[in-house]
């Protein structure tokens, strides 16, 4: 049983209703002057169904995935209060239940990066097999620099857990990567990819927060 299930979802909690205004804008670019009803999405850690609904919404087949069984009874419950259907379903990231070929995007907002490096990759080989010819993977990933793993133990190569950052509190394993982990993981896997380093400052210029946005072509 993940953490999320135990500590978050099953306490009601991050059950958003709405999505992600980059998961909206990277959509509509993605999907500009083809039809919507022949393409399919899959959202990794789904979570509470948020962008599923968008998507459902707007017309495209869509899939997510998700540990948390809380999670996935309300993206459901969610979905179907506005008539909208997706394939919703439990499981791990690492071994997708579905066909080689499947999907035209793969979408993971801060979900993959909550796992060690070990384990991230066999999650990118699980979303490069899914992947049709030409395909796009859409992640946004937490990134070195990030203020909240610098008081921590790092448990594994830039992995941490524990955090004292009450934000991050209960968020379990966390990877924060840096450019040479970028490369790694989306160079030899994809045939072409961009990153952005996204760094958020206060008043004062400290920072805030980092994350990659990262789009990635088979």
């Amino acid at each position: 049983m993940s953490i999320w299930e135990t500590n978050v979802y099953a306490k009601g909690r991050q059950l958003n209703r709405y999505p992600y205004d980059s998961v909206v804008s990277d959509v509509f670019r993605w999907s500009s002057g083809r039809d919507r009803a022949d393409l399919r999405v899959l959202e990794v850690g789904s979570g509470s169904g948020n962008n599923l609904w968008f998507l459902a919404r707007e017309g495209f087949q869509c899939a997510g995935i998700d540990l948390s069984k809380t999670a996935n009874k309300h993206a459901k419950k969610y979905l179907s209060e506005d008539g909208l259907e997706a394939d919703i379903r439990l499981g791990n990231i690492a071994d997708l239940p579905w066909e080689d070929n499947t999907f035209d995007l793969v979408i993971d907002r801060i979900a993959i990066t909550h796992n060690s490096l070990a384990d991230i990759e066999p999650m990118h080989d699980e979303v490069v097999r899914v992947l049709r010819p030409g395909g796009e993977l859409i992640s946004v990933m937490l990134a070195w620099g990030h203020p909240a793993h610098r008081a921590e133990v790092e448990v594994t190569h830039h992995a941490f857990d524990h955090f004292s950052d009450p934000i991050f509190s209960e968020a379990g394993l966390t990877f924060f990567a840096d450019r040479e982990d970028i490369y790694q993981l989306f160079e030899k896997r994809f045939d072409r990819f961009e990153c952005k380093k996204m760094v958020s400052l206060s008043e004062f210029d400290q920072v805030n927060s980092a994350m990659w946005h990262i789009h990635a072509w088979l």
